[in-house]
């Protein structure tokens, strides 16, 4: 017979599992758990933290993103990949504008066009994300085109992810450096 469930010390430290029928919770294998307190919800397979370079501001006026793709080393695809992101830069760095006392260090931004310009600003999303972990979003919106009535084309801005059995792609549209932390997680 073996044991479904163990609560208490069990083999060096404290244990919560149980197991499913025909398995013992001390020696089951993961897929052979209904619960373990050390590996809930899932398994934890990789983990990194990464920097990724901001958005390359060319191509006018429909820049490309920046993709970095980063292996994670499983030679499988996970169950899931999960993500947080957090801007570590002045954007303005090097600038007229940084000359000009514009610091916006750590604060999200993305590139925008207004109007008939010809180069593109970057404009910071909402003061209170500055220097916080924020997870994927994207957005899009039109700008206006030549004296402000016609439609100039998409702005694009965000960041988010996507991942395959080799690496998880990192796309960054925004005025910022990135400093993306994952994890790829089995779920059971």
């Amino acid at each position: 017979m073996s044991r479904r469930l163990i609560i208490g010390n069990a083999g060096g430290g404290f244990k919560i599992r149980l197991s499913k029928p025909g398995y013992d919770a001390l020696t089951a294998p993961l897929e052979g758990l209904l619960f373990d307190a050390d590996n809930y919800p899932g398994r934890i397979y990789a983990s990194g933290v990464n920097d990724v370079a901001k958005n390359p501001q060319s191509g006018l006026p429909n820049r490309p993103a920046n993709v970095v793709s980063i292996p994670h080393g499983l030679g499988h695809q996970p169950d899931v990949i999960v993500a947080l992101a957090r801007a570590i830069n002045n954007p303005f760095a090097g600038t007229i504008q940084e000359a000009a006392g514009v610091q916006y260090i750590g604060h999200w931004m993305y590139l925008g066009k207004a109007n008939t310009q010809t180069f593109y600003n970057a404009f910071p999303l909402n003061p209170a994300m500055a220097q916080r972990w924020c997870s994927p979003f994207r957005f899009e919106g039109v700008y206006a085109g030549s004296g402000g009535g016609a439609t100039g084309g998409t702005e694009n801005g965000g960041w988010w992810i996507d991942y395959d059995a080799a690496s998880i792609h990192v796309t960054n549209w925004l005025a910022n450096d990135l400093q993306v932390r994952w994890t790829a997680l089995e779920v059971f």
